[in-house]
Protein backbone atom coordinates (compact mmCIF):
# COMPACT_ATOMS: atom_id res chain seq x y z
CA UNK A 1 0.00 0.00 0.00
CA UNK A 2 1.13 3.58 -0.65
CA UNK A 3 0.48 6.51 1.68
CA UNK A 4 0.79 10.27 1.38
CA UNK A 5 -0.61 13.52 2.75
CA UNK A 6 -2.34 15.52 0.03
CA UNK A 7 -1.82 19.23 -0.43
CA UNK A 8 -3.84 21.52 1.83
CA UNK A 9 -7.42 22.24 0.75
CA UNK A 10 -8.82 25.66 1.62
CA UNK A 11 -12.41 26.58 2.23
CA UNK A 12 -14.23 28.54 1.15
CA UNK A 13 -13.18 28.02 -2.48
CA UNK A 14 -14.90 29.44 -5.52
CA UNK A 15 -14.84 31.94 -8.37
CA UNK A 16 -15.76 34.87 -6.13
CA UNK A 17 -12.84 37.34 -6.13
CA UNK A 18 -13.40 38.09 -2.42
CA UNK A 19 -12.08 34.64 -1.51
CA UNK A 20 -8.65 35.51 -2.90
CA UNK A 21 -8.02 38.24 -0.31
CA UNK A 22 -9.32 36.47 2.79
CA UNK A 23 -7.86 33.90 5.15
CA UNK A 24 -9.51 30.50 5.00
CA UNK A 25 -9.91 27.24 6.94
CA UNK A 26 -7.36 24.56 6.06
CA UNK A 27 -8.48 20.97 5.41
CA UNK A 28 -6.20 17.93 5.26
CA UNK A 29 -6.38 14.53 3.58
CA UNK A 30 -4.08 11.63 4.45
CA UNK A 31 -4.59 9.02 1.76
CA UNK A 32 -3.90 5.29 1.72
CA UNK A 33 -4.16 3.32 -1.52
CA UNK A 34 -4.20 -0.49 -1.29
CA UNK A 35 -2.89 -1.79 -4.60
CA UNK A 36 -4.17 -5.35 -4.18
CA UNK A 37 -7.72 -4.12 -3.70
CA UNK A 38 -7.42 -1.08 -6.00
CA UNK A 39 -9.18 0.83 -3.23
CA UNK A 40 -8.40 4.19 -1.66
CA UNK A 41 -8.98 5.41 1.88
CA UNK A 42 -8.99 9.09 2.82
CA UNK A 43 -8.58 10.28 6.42
CA UNK A 44 -9.83 13.87 6.41
CA UNK A 45 -9.96 16.66 8.99
CA UNK A 46 -9.76 20.44 9.28
CA UNK A 47 -7.48 22.67 11.31
CA UNK A 48 -9.93 22.93 14.23
CA UNK A 49 -9.71 19.15 14.79
CA UNK A 50 -5.98 18.54 14.60
CA UNK A 51 -2.70 19.60 13.04
CA UNK A 52 -0.81 17.62 10.39
CA UNK A 53 2.15 16.17 12.23
CA UNK A 54 3.41 12.80 13.32
CA UNK A 55 0.60 12.22 15.86
CA UNK A 56 -2.10 12.54 13.20
CA UNK A 57 -0.35 10.36 10.62
CA UNK A 58 0.56 7.75 13.24
CA UNK A 59 -3.04 7.61 14.50
CA UNK A 60 -4.40 7.18 10.95
CA UNK A 61 -2.03 4.30 10.21
CA UNK A 62 -2.72 2.70 13.60
CA UNK A 63 -6.45 2.78 12.91
CA UNK A 64 -5.97 1.40 9.39
CA UNK A 65 -3.74 -1.44 10.56
CA UNK A 66 -6.13 -2.28 13.41
CA UNK A 67 -9.05 -2.63 11.01
CA UNK A 68 -7.10 -4.67 8.46
CA UNK A 69 -5.94 -7.07 11.16
CA UNK A 70 -9.60 -7.88 11.79
CA UNK A 71 -9.87 -9.23 8.24
CA UNK A 72 -6.85 -11.50 8.72
CA UNK A 73 -4.05 -9.41 7.19
CA UNK A 74 -0.71 -10.33 8.76
CA UNK A 75 1.86 -8.55 6.57
CA UNK A 76 1.78 -4.82 5.76
CA UNK A 77 4.05 -3.41 3.05
CA UNK A 78 3.98 0.39 3.09
CA UNK A 79 5.57 2.75 0.55
CA UNK A 80 5.92 6.49 1.06
CA UNK A 81 8.11 9.51 0.44
CA UNK A 82 10.82 10.62 2.88
CA UNK A 83 8.98 13.40 4.74
CA UNK A 84 10.48 13.07 8.22
CA UNK A 85 7.76 15.02 10.02
CA UNK A 86 5.08 12.61 8.84
CA UNK A 87 6.44 9.35 7.44
CA UNK A 88 9.93 8.82 8.86
CA UNK A 89 10.20 9.55 12.58
CA UNK A 90 10.61 7.80 15.92
CA UNK A 91 6.93 8.22 16.81
CA UNK A 92 5.69 6.32 13.76
CA UNK A 93 8.27 3.57 14.22
CA UNK A 94 7.34 3.25 17.90
CA UNK A 95 3.74 2.62 16.88
CA UNK A 96 4.94 -0.03 14.41
CA UNK A 97 6.71 -1.83 17.26
CA UNK A 98 3.53 -1.77 19.36
CA UNK A 99 1.35 -2.93 16.45
CA UNK A 100 3.67 -5.78 15.46
CA UNK A 101 3.70 -7.15 19.02
CA UNK A 102 0.04 -6.53 19.83
CA UNK A 103 -1.39 -7.95 16.61
CA UNK A 104 1.33 -10.54 15.76
CA UNK A 105 2.00 -8.97 12.35
CA UNK A 106 4.92 -7.96 10.18
CA UNK A 107 5.36 -4.38 8.94
CA UNK A 108 7.73 -3.35 6.16
CA UNK A 109 8.00 0.35 5.32
CA UNK A 110 10.02 1.31 2.24
CA UNK A 111 11.00 4.86 1.28
CA UNK A 112 11.23 5.89 -2.36
CA UNK A 113 14.19 7.68 -3.90
CA UNK A 114 13.82 11.47 -3.46
CA UNK A 115 12.73 12.97 -6.76
CA UNK A 116 11.21 9.65 -7.89
CA UNK A 117 8.30 9.38 -5.49
CA UNK A 118 5.35 9.09 -7.88
CA UNK A 119 3.03 6.48 -6.36
CA UNK A 120 -0.41 5.05 -6.97
CA UNK A 121 -1.75 7.22 -4.16
CA UNK A 122 -0.73 10.26 -6.24
CA UNK A 123 -3.19 9.13 -8.92
CA UNK A 124 -5.84 9.09 -6.21
CA UNK A 125 -4.92 12.69 -5.36
CA UNK A 126 -5.10 13.70 -9.03
CA UNK A 127 -8.59 12.20 -9.30
CA UNK A 128 -9.72 14.14 -6.24
CA UNK A 129 -8.26 17.43 -7.44
CA UNK A 130 -9.76 17.11 -10.93
CA UNK A 131 -13.20 16.36 -9.50
CA UNK A 132 -13.64 19.72 -7.76
CA UNK A 133 -12.06 22.12 -10.25
CA UNK A 134 -15.33 23.90 -10.96
CA UNK A 135 -17.12 23.31 -7.67
CA UNK A 136 -17.71 25.88 -4.97
CA UNK A 137 -16.63 24.78 -1.51
CA UNK A 138 -17.88 26.61 1.59
CA UNK A 139 -17.35 24.27 4.58
CA UNK A 140 -15.07 21.26 5.26
CA UNK A 141 -17.99 18.84 4.78
CA UNK A 142 -18.13 19.94 1.14
CA UNK A 143 -14.54 18.81 0.67
CA UNK A 144 -15.28 15.44 2.24
CA UNK A 145 -18.22 14.89 -0.08
CA UNK A 146 -16.07 15.82 -3.09
CA UNK A 147 -13.51 13.17 -2.13
CA UNK A 148 -16.25 10.59 -1.56
CA UNK A 149 -17.69 11.19 -5.04
CA UNK A 150 -14.40 11.86 -6.86
CA UNK A 151 -14.02 8.37 -8.33
CA UNK A 152 -16.62 7.53 -10.96
CA UNK A 153 -16.13 3.77 -10.88
CA UNK A 154 -16.28 1.17 -8.10
CA UNK A 155 -14.88 0.78 -5.57
CA UNK A 156 -15.39 4.35 -4.39
CA UNK A 157 -12.98 6.00 -1.98
CA UNK A 158 -13.70 5.44 1.70
CA UNK A 159 -13.72 8.78 3.51
CA UNK A 160 -13.01 8.66 7.25
CA UNK A 161 -13.40 11.86 9.25
CA UNK A 162 -10.55 12.15 11.72
CA UNK A 163 -11.86 13.08 15.16
CA UNK A 164 -9.93 14.05 18.24
CA UNK A 165 -11.24 11.11 20.23
CA UNK A 166 -8.96 8.71 18.36
CA UNK A 167 -5.80 10.80 17.90
CA UNK A 168 -3.29 9.54 20.41
CA UNK A 169 -0.03 10.98 21.66
CA UNK A 170 2.77 8.76 20.35
CA UNK A 171 5.54 10.44 22.36
CA UNK A 172 5.04 8.19 25.44
CA UNK A 173 5.65 5.19 23.18
CA UNK A 174 8.90 6.63 21.88
CA UNK A 175 10.19 7.20 25.43
CA UNK A 176 10.59 3.43 25.81
CA UNK A 177 12.45 3.03 22.51
CA UNK A 178 15.76 4.24 21.11
CA UNK A 179 14.98 5.16 17.52
CA UNK A 180 16.54 8.60 17.90
CA UNK A 181 19.92 6.90 18.36
CA UNK A 182 19.81 5.01 15.06
CA UNK A 183 20.03 7.82 12.50
CA UNK A 184 16.60 7.10 11.07
CA UNK A 185 16.85 9.95 8.54
CA UNK A 186 19.09 7.69 6.42
CA UNK A 187 16.70 4.71 6.45
CA UNK A 188 15.58 3.33 3.10
CA UNK A 189 13.63 0.40 4.51
CA UNK A 190 12.41 -0.71 7.95
CA UNK A 191 11.18 -4.16 9.06
CA UNK A 192 9.31 -4.89 12.31
CA UNK A 193 8.08 -8.40 13.04
CA UNK A 194 6.20 -10.11 15.86
CA UNK A 195 8.65 -13.04 15.84
CA UNK A 196 11.46 -10.65 16.80
CA UNK A 197 9.72 -8.35 19.28
CA UNK A 198 11.66 -5.17 19.97
CA UNK A 199 14.12 -5.81 17.14
CA UNK A 200 14.25 -3.67 14.01
CA UNK A 201 15.87 -4.51 10.71
CA UNK A 202 16.68 -1.66 8.37
CA UNK A 203 18.62 -0.62 5.28
CA UNK A 204 20.54 2.59 4.74
CA UNK A 205 21.13 1.84 1.04
CA UNK A 206 18.64 0.38 -1.42
CA UNK A 207 21.05 -2.37 -2.44
CA UNK A 208 22.55 -2.74 1.02
CA UNK A 209 22.22 -5.50 3.58
CA UNK A 210 19.65 -5.46 6.36
CA UNK A 211 21.11 -4.24 9.64
CA UNK A 212 19.70 -5.23 13.01
CA UNK A 213 19.18 -3.20 16.19
CA UNK A 214 17.29 -3.61 19.45
CA UNK A 215 14.95 -0.65 19.77
CA UNK A 216 13.14 -1.30 23.06
CA UNK A 217 15.10 0.14 25.96
CA UNK A 218 16.01 -2.11 28.85
CA UNK A 219 15.14 -0.33 32.07
CA UNK A 220 15.10 -1.50 35.68
CA UNK A 221 11.71 -2.46 37.04
CA UNK A 222 8.65 -3.91 35.39
CA UNK A 223 8.92 -4.07 31.57
CA UNK A 224 6.33 -2.39 29.35
CA UNK A 225 3.50 -4.67 28.22
CA UNK A 226 3.09 -3.62 24.59
CA UNK A 227 -0.19 -5.52 24.28
CA UNK A 228 -1.92 -3.49 26.97
CA UNK A 229 -0.03 -0.18 27.13
CA UNK A 230 -2.49 2.71 27.46
CA UNK A 231 -2.74 5.28 24.70
CA UNK A 232 -3.14 8.91 25.79
CA UNK A 233 -5.23 11.46 23.94
CA UNK A 234 -3.29 14.05 21.95
CA UNK A 235 -5.80 16.91 22.22
CA UNK A 236 -8.00 18.12 25.05
CA UNK A 237 -10.31 20.34 23.01
CA UNK A 238 -10.91 21.79 19.56
CA UNK A 239 -8.22 24.10 18.16
CA UNK A 240 -9.47 27.70 17.87
CA UNK A 241 -8.85 29.78 14.76
CA UNK A 242 -6.64 32.83 14.88
CA UNK A 243 -8.61 36.00 15.41
CA UNK A 244 -7.80 37.39 11.95
CA UNK A 245 -8.90 34.13 10.30
CA UNK A 246 -12.21 34.28 12.14
CA UNK A 247 -12.74 37.92 11.21
CA UNK A 248 -12.14 37.21 7.51
CA UNK A 249 -14.63 34.34 7.47
CA UNK A 250 -17.25 36.44 9.22
CA UNK A 251 -16.66 39.24 6.70
CA UNK A 252 -17.33 36.79 3.86
CA UNK A 253 -20.60 35.81 5.54
CA UNK A 254 -21.71 39.42 5.96
CA UNK A 255 -20.92 40.26 2.33
CA UNK A 256 -22.91 37.27 1.08
CA UNK A 257 -19.90 35.54 -0.51
CA UNK A 258 -20.65 32.59 1.77
CA UNK A 259 -24.34 31.63 1.43
CA UNK A 260 -26.52 31.99 4.52
CA UNK A 261 -27.10 28.24 4.86
CA UNK A 262 -23.42 27.85 5.81
CA UNK A 263 -23.39 30.63 8.38
CA UNK A 264 -23.99 28.26 11.29
CA UNK A 265 -20.42 26.98 10.76
CA UNK A 266 -18.67 30.32 10.32
CA UNK A 267 -20.77 32.54 12.61
CA UNK A 268 -21.98 30.10 15.27
CA UNK A 269 -19.57 27.15 15.57
CA UNK A 270 -16.12 28.64 14.90
CA UNK A 271 -16.45 31.60 17.35
CA UNK A 272 -17.25 29.21 20.21
CA UNK A 273 -13.82 27.61 19.82
CA UNK A 274 -12.14 30.90 20.71
CA UNK A 275 -14.20 31.18 23.90
CA UNK A 276 -12.94 27.88 25.37
CA UNK A 277 -10.13 28.03 27.93
CA UNK A 278 -6.74 26.87 26.70
CA UNK A 279 -4.24 24.42 28.19
CA UNK A 280 -6.85 22.02 29.57
CA UNK A 281 -5.08 18.70 30.20
CA UNK A 282 -6.46 15.90 28.01
CA UNK A 283 -8.20 12.86 29.44
CA UNK A 284 -5.71 10.43 30.89
CA UNK A 285 -6.60 7.40 28.80
CA UNK A 286 -7.79 7.23 25.23
CA UNK A 287 -11.10 5.34 24.99
CA UNK A 288 -11.58 2.49 22.54
CA UNK A 289 -11.83 3.91 19.08
CA UNK A 290 -12.42 2.94 15.50
CA UNK A 291 -13.50 5.20 12.68
CA UNK A 292 -16.39 3.06 11.55
CA UNK A 293 -15.26 1.47 8.27
CA UNK A 294 -14.24 -2.16 7.95
CA UNK A 295 -13.39 -4.62 5.19
CA UNK A 296 -16.72 -6.34 5.78
CA UNK A 297 -18.51 -3.04 5.19
CA UNK A 298 -16.39 -2.25 2.14
CA UNK A 299 -17.10 -5.57 0.47
CA UNK A 300 -20.83 -4.91 0.53
CA UNK A 301 -22.78 -2.20 -1.23
CA UNK A 302 -20.21 0.26 -2.60
CA UNK A 303 -22.87 2.90 -3.25
CA UNK A 304 -23.75 3.12 0.43
CA UNK A 305 -20.54 4.32 2.15
CA UNK A 306 -20.07 3.60 5.82
CA UNK A 307 -21.07 6.40 8.14
CA UNK A 308 -17.73 7.76 9.48
CA UNK A 309 -19.42 8.62 12.79
CA UNK A 310 -20.51 5.03 13.46
CA UNK A 311 -18.66 3.98 16.59
CA UNK A 312 -19.73 0.34 16.55
CA UNK A 313 -16.98 -2.13 15.76
CA UNK A 314 -16.14 -5.77 16.21
CA UNK A 315 -13.37 -7.06 18.44
CA UNK A 316 -10.06 -7.75 16.77
CA UNK A 317 -9.70 -11.45 16.00
CA UNK A 318 -6.27 -12.33 17.24
CA UNK A 319 -5.40 -15.37 19.28
CA UNK A 320 -2.57 -13.52 20.96
CA UNK A 321 -5.04 -11.14 22.57
CA UNK A 322 -6.84 -13.93 24.38
CA UNK A 323 -4.13 -14.05 27.04
CA UNK A 324 -5.87 -14.68 30.34
CA UNK A 325 -3.41 -12.32 32.00
CA UNK A 326 -5.04 -9.38 30.23
CA UNK A 327 -7.96 -7.96 32.15
CA UNK A 328 -10.30 -6.61 29.48
CA UNK A 329 -12.59 -5.24 32.16
CA UNK A 330 -9.85 -2.84 33.25
CA UNK A 331 -10.89 0.73 32.28
CA UNK A 332 -7.28 1.35 31.18
CA UNK A 333 -7.38 -1.52 28.66
CA UNK A 334 -7.19 -0.41 25.04
CA UNK A 335 -7.46 -3.22 22.44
Amino acid sequence: MTVDLEKVFLCPKGENSEFFYKRKVSCYNFSIFVSGEQKGFAYVWDQTEAKRGSAEITSCLWDFISKKVESGIKVFRIYSDNCSAQNKNQFLFSMYVMASIRYSIKIIHRYLEPGHTHMEVDSMHATIENSHKFQDIFVPKDWYNCIKLAKKTLPKYDVIELKQHFIFDSEPLAVHQRWNQLGISTFKEVHLSFDEPGTARFKREYEGELQTATVIKKKPGRPVNWKTICLKKRYASQIPLKELELQDLQALCRSGAIPSKYHDFDLDYLPTLNEKPENIPPDEVLPEFHTGWSDEDSSGNEDDPQDPHDDQHSDVVNENLSDSSIDKGDPDYVP
